[in-house]
Protein backbone atom coordinates (compact mmCIF):
# COMPACT_ATOMS: atom_id res chain seq x y z
CA UNK A 1 0.00 0.00 0.00
CA UNK A 2 1.39 3.23 -0.91
CA UNK A 3 1.01 5.36 2.11
CA UNK A 4 1.70 9.23 1.86
CA UNK A 5 2.55 11.69 4.24
CA UNK A 6 1.62 15.47 4.25
CA UNK A 7 3.75 17.56 6.66
CA UNK A 8 5.41 20.80 7.63
CA UNK A 9 9.54 21.52 7.61
CA UNK A 10 9.28 22.03 11.63
CA UNK A 11 11.37 19.95 14.00
CA UNK A 12 7.85 18.41 15.25
CA UNK A 13 7.00 17.57 11.91
CA UNK A 14 10.47 16.21 11.40
CA UNK A 15 9.91 14.25 14.47
CA UNK A 16 6.41 12.63 13.50
CA UNK A 17 7.60 11.45 9.68
CA UNK A 18 10.15 9.60 11.22
CA UNK A 19 8.45 8.06 13.59
CA UNK A 20 5.74 7.45 10.68
CA UNK A 21 8.60 6.01 9.20
CA UNK A 22 9.17 3.50 11.35
CA UNK A 23 5.73 1.84 11.22
CA UNK A 24 5.76 2.85 7.22
CA UNK A 25 9.82 2.15 6.17
CA UNK A 26 8.53 3.20 2.42
CA UNK A 27 6.04 6.31 3.63
CA UNK A 28 6.25 8.97 1.29
CA UNK A 29 6.82 12.56 2.71
CA UNK A 30 5.42 15.99 0.83
CA UNK A 31 6.72 18.77 3.19
CA UNK A 32 4.52 22.23 2.62
CA UNK A 33 6.59 25.29 2.84
CA UNK A 34 4.22 28.24 2.67
CA UNK A 35 6.73 29.90 0.29
CA UNK A 36 4.87 32.56 -1.40
CA UNK A 37 1.20 31.92 0.30
CA UNK A 38 -0.66 35.22 1.06
CA UNK A 39 -1.88 34.20 4.19
CA UNK A 40 2.08 34.45 5.74
CA UNK A 41 1.31 38.01 5.11
CA UNK A 42 1.01 40.79 7.49
CA UNK A 43 -0.88 42.73 4.84
CA UNK A 44 -3.46 39.36 5.16
CA UNK A 45 -2.92 38.90 9.03
CA UNK A 46 -4.59 42.53 9.03
CA UNK A 47 -7.52 42.21 7.23
CA UNK A 48 -8.40 39.19 9.16
CA UNK A 49 -7.71 40.77 12.98
CA UNK A 50 -9.74 43.72 11.39
CA UNK A 51 -12.32 41.37 10.76
CA UNK A 52 -12.71 40.82 14.31
CA UNK A 53 -12.50 44.98 14.85
CA UNK A 54 -9.99 47.31 16.53
CA UNK A 55 -9.70 45.33 19.92
CA UNK A 56 -8.83 42.03 17.91
CA UNK A 57 -5.99 43.78 16.64
CA UNK A 58 -4.62 45.35 19.14
CA UNK A 59 -4.68 42.27 20.93
CA UNK A 60 -2.60 40.42 17.87
CA UNK A 61 -0.22 43.54 18.09
CA UNK A 62 0.17 43.40 21.78
CA UNK A 63 0.88 39.63 21.85
CA UNK A 64 3.61 39.39 18.67
CA UNK A 65 5.65 42.45 20.48
CA UNK A 66 4.97 40.25 23.89
CA UNK A 67 6.63 37.18 21.90
CA UNK A 68 9.56 39.39 20.18
CA UNK A 69 10.57 40.97 23.33
CA UNK A 70 11.19 37.69 25.34
CA UNK A 71 12.37 35.73 21.90
CA UNK A 72 9.49 33.43 22.30
CA UNK A 73 10.71 31.87 18.87
CA UNK A 74 13.74 30.66 20.35
CA UNK A 75 12.46 29.74 23.15
CA UNK A 76 9.50 27.72 21.55
CA UNK A 77 12.67 25.76 19.61
CA UNK A 78 14.45 24.68 22.58
CA UNK A 79 11.32 23.93 24.63
CA UNK A 80 10.16 21.27 21.35
CA UNK A 81 13.96 20.20 21.20
CA UNK A 82 14.37 19.18 25.17
CA UNK A 83 11.00 16.96 25.11
CA UNK A 84 11.64 15.56 21.89
CA UNK A 85 15.47 14.82 22.56
CA UNK A 86 17.95 12.81 20.34
CA UNK A 87 15.90 9.90 19.23
CA UNK A 88 16.06 11.64 15.77
CA UNK A 89 17.63 14.34 14.02
CA UNK A 90 15.57 16.81 14.15
CA UNK A 91 18.09 19.36 12.05
CA UNK A 92 18.57 17.02 9.30
CA UNK A 93 15.87 17.48 6.72
CA UNK A 94 13.48 14.39 5.74
CA UNK A 95 15.11 13.01 3.50
CA UNK A 96 13.62 11.95 -0.07
CA UNK A 97 10.64 14.74 0.85
CA UNK A 98 8.51 16.14 -2.04
CA UNK A 99 8.47 20.05 -1.21
CA UNK A 100 5.70 21.96 -2.11
CA UNK A 101 3.89 25.58 -1.36
CA UNK A 102 0.55 24.16 -0.08
CA UNK A 103 -0.84 20.80 0.43
CA UNK A 104 -3.95 22.65 -1.99
CA UNK A 105 -1.43 23.24 -5.17
CA UNK A 106 -1.68 20.89 -8.25
CA UNK A 107 1.41 19.85 -7.99
CA UNK A 108 1.18 18.36 -4.45
CA UNK A 109 -2.31 17.00 -5.17
CA UNK A 110 -0.75 15.32 -8.39
CA UNK A 111 2.25 13.74 -6.58
CA UNK A 112 -0.39 12.06 -4.19
CA UNK A 113 -3.27 11.33 -6.82
CA UNK A 114 -1.16 9.58 -8.99
CA UNK A 115 -0.17 5.91 -8.24
CA UNK A 116 -2.89 5.49 -6.55
CA UNK A 117 -2.04 6.25 -2.61
CA UNK A 118 -4.05 4.21 -0.45
CA UNK A 119 -3.21 5.91 2.83
CA UNK A 120 -2.85 9.83 3.11
CA UNK A 121 -1.70 11.03 6.34
CA UNK A 122 -1.74 14.63 7.84
CA UNK A 123 -0.02 16.32 10.31
CA UNK A 124 0.26 20.56 10.65
CA UNK A 125 -0.32 21.80 7.26
CA UNK A 126 -2.87 24.08 6.50
CA UNK A 127 -6.40 23.20 5.95
CA UNK A 128 -6.59 20.90 3.94
CA UNK A 129 -9.63 22.14 1.15
CA UNK A 130 -12.46 19.70 0.04
CA UNK A 131 -11.14 19.48 -3.33
CA UNK A 132 -8.06 18.50 -2.51
CA UNK A 133 -9.75 15.49 -0.44
CA UNK A 134 -11.82 14.83 -3.37
CA UNK A 135 -8.90 14.45 -5.97
CA UNK A 136 -6.71 12.41 -3.36
CA UNK A 137 -9.45 9.27 -3.79
CA UNK A 138 -7.86 7.63 -0.89
CA UNK A 139 -8.70 7.97 3.42
CA UNK A 140 -7.21 10.81 4.67
CA UNK A 141 -6.21 10.95 8.25
CA UNK A 142 -5.08 13.86 10.62
CA UNK A 143 -3.41 14.02 13.64
CA UNK A 144 -4.70 16.87 15.48
CA UNK A 145 -2.71 18.32 18.67
CA UNK A 146 -5.60 18.97 20.81
CA UNK A 147 -8.71 16.76 22.19
CA UNK A 148 -10.80 16.68 20.43
CA UNK A 149 -14.17 17.01 20.28
CA UNK A 150 -13.88 19.27 23.40
CA UNK A 151 -10.71 21.42 21.92
CA UNK A 152 -10.79 21.65 17.82
CA UNK A 153 -8.95 24.14 15.73
CA UNK A 154 -5.85 26.48 16.51
CA UNK A 155 -3.44 26.54 19.90
CA UNK A 156 -5.34 23.48 21.51
CA UNK A 157 -3.15 22.90 24.31
CA UNK A 158 -3.49 26.42 25.42
CA UNK A 159 -7.43 26.49 25.82
CA UNK A 160 -7.82 23.73 28.43
CA UNK A 161 -4.74 25.05 30.42
CA UNK A 162 -6.99 28.47 30.63
CA UNK A 163 -10.30 26.39 31.29
CA UNK A 164 -9.24 24.64 33.90
CA UNK A 165 -8.83 21.61 32.54
CA UNK A 166 -5.45 20.19 32.00
CA UNK A 167 -7.48 16.09 31.60
CA UNK A 168 -8.30 17.69 28.41
CA UNK A 169 -5.18 18.15 26.98
CA UNK A 170 -4.14 15.64 24.47
CA UNK A 171 -3.95 14.18 21.11
CA UNK A 172 -6.59 12.94 18.24
CA UNK A 173 -6.07 10.95 15.25
CA UNK A 174 -9.44 11.67 13.47
CA UNK A 175 -10.70 11.36 9.63
CA UNK A 176 -9.79 14.67 7.68
CA UNK A 177 -12.55 16.45 6.04
CA UNK A 178 -13.41 19.81 5.05
CA UNK A 179 -14.40 20.78 8.30
CA UNK A 180 -11.71 21.38 10.79
CA UNK A 181 -11.09 18.42 12.97
CA UNK A 182 -14.73 16.85 12.47
CA UNK A 183 -13.83 13.47 11.00
CA UNK A 184 -14.56 10.50 12.91
CA UNK A 185 -12.15 9.43 15.55
CA UNK A 186 -10.17 6.72 15.40
CA UNK A 187 -8.45 7.66 18.80
CA UNK A 188 -7.29 10.20 21.62
CA UNK A 189 -4.83 10.39 24.17
CA UNK A 190 -4.76 12.88 27.44
CA UNK A 191 -1.48 14.49 27.62
CA UNK A 192 -1.22 16.23 31.29
CA UNK A 193 1.24 18.93 31.88
CA UNK A 194 4.18 17.82 33.97
CA UNK A 195 6.42 19.56 37.04
CA UNK A 196 8.13 22.17 34.89
CA UNK A 197 6.56 22.57 31.93
CA UNK A 198 6.19 25.54 29.80
CA UNK A 199 3.51 25.81 26.78
CA UNK A 200 5.96 24.79 24.70
CA UNK A 201 6.75 21.90 26.52
CA UNK A 202 2.79 20.84 26.83
CA UNK A 203 3.45 21.21 23.29
CA UNK A 204 6.31 19.08 22.68
CA UNK A 205 4.51 15.92 24.46
CA UNK A 206 1.44 16.14 22.61
CA UNK A 207 4.14 15.87 19.69
CA UNK A 208 5.61 12.82 21.48
CA UNK A 209 2.16 11.34 22.33
CA UNK A 210 0.42 12.13 19.08
CA UNK A 211 3.41 10.43 16.86
CA UNK A 212 3.33 7.26 18.57
CA UNK A 213 -0.74 7.33 18.67
CA UNK A 214 -0.58 7.55 14.93
CA UNK A 215 2.24 5.06 14.33
CA UNK A 216 -0.27 3.08 16.13
CA UNK A 217 -3.30 3.78 14.24
CA UNK A 218 -1.50 3.44 10.44
CA UNK A 219 -0.15 0.13 11.61
CA UNK A 220 -3.97 -0.89 11.99
CA UNK A 221 -5.09 0.70 8.74
CA UNK A 222 -2.55 -1.08 6.54
CA UNK A 223 -5.22 -4.11 7.24
CA UNK A 224 -8.30 -2.02 7.07
CA UNK A 225 -9.25 1.65 7.97
CA UNK A 226 -10.56 1.00 11.50
CA UNK A 227 -14.92 1.60 11.70
CA UNK A 228 -13.89 4.97 14.28
CA UNK A 229 -16.35 6.85 15.87
CA UNK A 230 -18.30 10.02 15.13
CA UNK A 231 -17.80 13.44 17.17
CA UNK A 232 -20.30 15.19 18.77
CA UNK A 233 -19.18 18.46 18.43
CA UNK A 234 -21.76 20.08 20.60
CA UNK A 235 -19.23 19.04 23.55
CA UNK A 236 -16.55 21.56 22.42
CA UNK A 237 -15.89 24.26 20.16
CA UNK A 238 -13.72 25.13 17.59
CA UNK A 239 -10.99 28.00 18.21
CA UNK A 240 -9.85 30.34 15.33
CA UNK A 241 -6.24 32.00 15.13
CA UNK A 242 -7.60 35.27 15.65
CA UNK A 243 -8.55 34.47 19.01
CA UNK A 244 -4.80 33.68 20.22
CA UNK A 245 -3.88 37.38 21.79
CA UNK A 246 -2.13 38.91 24.25
CA UNK A 247 -4.16 38.04 26.98
CA UNK A 248 -4.54 34.27 25.57
CA UNK A 249 -0.78 34.14 25.94
CA UNK A 250 -0.40 35.21 29.29
CA UNK A 251 -3.23 33.52 30.68
CA UNK A 252 -1.82 30.06 29.34
CA UNK A 253 1.39 30.78 30.91
CA UNK A 254 0.00 31.44 33.99
CA UNK A 255 -1.88 28.39 34.42
CA UNK A 256 0.85 25.83 32.87
CA UNK A 257 2.71 27.07 36.11
CA UNK A 258 -0.18 26.09 38.71
CA UNK A 259 -0.81 22.64 36.85
CA UNK A 260 2.77 21.90 35.86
Amino acid sequence: MRVILLTGDGCEHRYVARRLREAVSDLEVVIETREGLPASGIRSKLKRWMRRGPACVVDKALRELFRRMIRDGARRESDLRGVLGDRFDLERPVEQAHFVGSVNDPDAVDFVSEGSAGLVLVYGTGLVRKATLDAIGAPVLNLHTGLSPYYRGVACHFWPLIDGRPDRVGVTVHECVPELDAGRIFGTRVVPPVPGDTVHAVFARQVVAGAELYADIVRQSMSGLPEGTSQDLSLGREYRGVELGLLAEIRARAAVRRFG
